[in-house]
């Protein structure tokens, strides 16, 4: 019981974060943002993905080192999220979505959180499409520490890859971050 609250807990934790900046950029607080997380959390365990990879399985500790430069204070840690996983250390954040609905799963995510109209950059020759996006700084703590996303399909996976760029730090600098950890990433897919 106590290790199955721990968990949901953790998962409603991972998912309100995840979202956090792009919640509190859209006026919702804190307690709404951990409901909407909730109510999604409770939503992607009625769906399935069609197996593929866990995202701890393609975001390691050495991904991570190498993308920070320095060792993660946490080891990367994997939860269940809508019809795929959830990988998260040292401010990376890897959502992995599988099956053949795993792009529209994403894009079901930003309207949730209503990010579906945030500006997008497509990009070549990260899989068969792709996107970064930012999430306009409204708050303090987003302005203090932006973070970007990259999203890539590859055939029935879709990597949503996140990264703060750290206290004080342009949105920018997270760009080397995610680029060249999702080509990393992308490379281990089967």
């Amino acid at each position: 019981m106590h290790k199955q609250l721990l968990v949901t807990v953790t998962v409603i934790a991972s998912a309100a974060v995840a979202f956090s900046g792009a919640t509190l950029a859209q006026g919702m607080t804190h307690k709404e943002t951990v409901k909407k997380a909730t109510q999604i959390i409770d939503e992607s365990k009625k769906q399935k993905g069609d197996g593929g990879p866990p995202a701890c399985s393609l975001l390691t500790r050495a991904d991570v080192k190498k993308a920070r430069g320095r060792e993660p204070l946490m080891p990367p840690e994997e939860l269940p999220f809508a019809g795929g996983t959830v990988c998260e250390s040292d401010g990376i954040q890897l959502m992995v979505f599988n099956g053949p609905d795993s792009w529209k799963r994403f894009e079901q995510l930003l309207v949730s959180f209503k990010q579906d109209k945030q500006p997008r950059k497509s990009l070549s020759g990260f899989g068969d499409r792709a996107f970064t996006l930012v999430s306009n700084p409204t708050n303090s703590y987003q302005r203090d520490n932006p973070s970007a996303f990259l999203v890539a399909q590859r055939g029935q996976v879709t990597l949503a890859l996140s990264a703060e760029a750290g206290t004080g730090k342009p949105v920018e600098t997270t760009e080397p971050v995610l680029t060249s950890l999702m080509k990393t990433l992308l490379a281990k897919l089967p």
